[in-house]
């Protein structure tokens, strides 16, 4: 079952980031769950959200332990 969670994302550039909710999908049998920590991304993916470069796929940087069943 598809599970919902809270994030924060800038919907085009030059805009603020702002809280949303993605719909992810279920977890299948070659992918890992991981307990996110800690996360945040890098100054560069900043420079996409107040327009100075762009378009970009984001890459957050995370700190995590697996969740073992």
């Amino acid at each position: 079952m598809p599970t919902t969670v809270d994030a924060f994302g800038a919907h085009e550039a030059g805009k603020p980031l702002v809280p949303v909710t993605i719909e992810r999908r279920d977890i299948g049998s070659h992918d890992v769950k991981l307990d996110i920590l800690y996360c945040g991304i890098c100054h560069s993916d900043m420079n996409y959200v107040d327009g100075t470069f762009g378009p970009l796929v984001v890459s957050p940087r995370a700190i995590a332990t697996p969740e073992w069943d």
